[in-house]
């Protein structure tokens, strides 16, 4: 019988900053870099967030490679790094210094959809994250260019390029339009919807 080796967050960090992983139930899982169009709306979608949350001093926003240790009763250790997040300012803990994995889920999380990606292990992140406490979790995807909006125990709403994104509770007051998201896209020849 062969064991299987669990790790931990500590585990993960001591690998360094480039360890290409997440940490799921205690089990590594690589993480490849996706390709162009995913990480330029993931960087859009970030710097409407981040012009919005700052002006505002609402929160923290984090990149694509902040990692999350999430909390889920009966499961081991679990980091993840969502591609776009944002922690809301109250629920940052006093003294953390932002040396480590942040301690808990974010209030926002957005996964933006790679050809590359297996639609299992996206549907699966999107309700592990919910399930330790993300609010909202958007769920971007560039080649249908929509966005689907999950909350926890509600069905997803999926949003097409003539509707607007809205921060709704979470990050009250911020709206983008869809076709923002997406705008510089038209190029690669993805079908408008």
């Amino acid at each position: 019988m062969v064991a299987t080796r669990f790790y931990t967050a500590a585990d993960l960090a001591a690998m360094g900053p480039d360890a290409p992983y997440e940490l799921i139930d205690g089990e590594l899982r690589e993480v490849s870099p996706c390709f162009g169009e995913s990480s330029r709306v993931g960087s859009r979608i970030n710097g409407y967030l981040f012009q919005y949350v700052d002006t505002r001093d609402l929160g923290v926003l984090f990149g694509a490679d902040g990692g999350f240790r999430l909390s889920v009763p009966g499961q081991r250790e679990t980091v993840v790094s969502p591609d776009v997040a944002f922690v809301r300012r109250e629920r940052i803990p006093r003294g953390y210094d932002f040396q480590e994995y942040f301690p808990g889920a974010p209030d926002l999380a957005v996964e933006v959809e790679s050809i590359s990606d297996e639609p299992r292990d996206v549907a699966e992140k999107i309700a592990r994250l919910l399930r330790a406490g993300t609010r909202m979790v958007w769920h971007v995807r560039p080649l249908r260019r929509t966005v689907a909006v999950h909350r926890l125990g509600q069905a997803p709403v999926e949003l097409g390029r003539h509707e607007s994104l809205d921060g709704e509770d979470v990050v009250p007051g911020f709206r983008i339009a869809v076709a923002d998201v997406f705008r510089g896209l038209e190029s690669a020849g993805a079908p408008e919807g």
